[in-house]
Parts: C-alpha cells; structure tokens; sequence
C-alpha cells in the first residue's frame, strides 16, 4: 500500500474547503429554519361601512379599513387582559384584542354600494412570525400591590 505524503499548501486547501462545507452547510440549515417560522396567507375579506349624509369618500374609507382590520384578525388574533380599580374600589375589566399578523399587500377586488351602505372586498396578503422569533411575545408578568388603609375606631355603630 503506498501512503500520500500531502504537502503544506494541500494540506490548507483540503482544511480550507472542509471549514467552508461546514459553514455553508449551518448557513442553509439556519435559513431554512428561519424560513419556516413566517408563514404568509392570502385571505379575501369584506368590509361595510355606512354612507352618512351622503358622503361616499368617508364611507369608503371605513369601509376598507373595516375590511383591513378583519382580514388581520382572521390571520390570528392576541388577546390581553387586566383589571383596574378606582379610587371608588369599582373594578374595571379591559380586554386589548390585536392582530398577531401584519398585512403587507392588499387589492381592492369589487366596490360596491347600495342605498345606505358602502361595501369593500379586498385580498390581502399576511405575513405572521412564529413566537420563538418575537422577542415581544415573551411573558412578562405585571404585578400591583396596593397599600391597604385600615381605620379603627371606637365610634361605629353597633349592628
């Protein structure tokens, strides 16, 4: 069996070309991945809105930002909660909905209008990005806590 004896210059070429396999190899893994994780949709949606007074542009208007907002929520929607209390103690319940998706493109497909109303249908292209990606998405927890105020007295009446 002969042996190869490899000289310096072969010796950095062959671990040259070993380091950029490996590296283009983490470089295509890593994009793939990546690539995975932003899905886009093409969704068609309907807004209406009503005519008031006669003036068709507002009514328009409404209408296609009607259309916008419910084609995002059908890309998925976030939903946040949280109390408050007032200097009444009442409790107020506040419920934030917001779409997880954005909307990069859209087309009018069909306007439409009858006696009242103001129609618009769009398609619109989203695109939404897997939580691992959005370092917003992370919980974060809120807590408050109040000082109580407690009042002793001698002076209340007796039930």
């Amino acid at each position: 069996m002969k042996k190869f004896t490899y000289n310096k210059v072969d010796s950095v070429i062959k671990e040259l070309i070993i380091f950029i396999t490996t590296l283009l190899f983490f470089l295509f893994t890593s994009t793939l991945l990546v690539a995975q994780e932003i899905s886009h949709k093409a969704i068609i949606s309907e807004g209406r809105a009503v005519i008031v007074d006669g003036n068709e542009v507002v009514a328009k208007k409404r209408a296609l930002d009607d259309a916008l907002y419910l084609a995002s929520l059908q890309g998925g929607a976030k939903i946040d909660g949280y109390s408050t209390v007032d200097t009444n103690t009442s409790l107020n319940e506040n419920l934030l909905i917001r779409p997880s998706s954005s909307i990069k493109d859209f087309v009018i497909l069909e306007e439409s209008k009858d006696e009242t109303h103001y129609s618009v249908k769009i398609k619109a292209i989203l695109v939404s990005l897997n939580s691992l990606l959005d370092c917003s998405a992370r919980s974060n927890i809120n807590l408050s806590y109040f000082k109580p105020n407690f009042v002793v007295s001698s002076k209340l009446p007796a039930q």
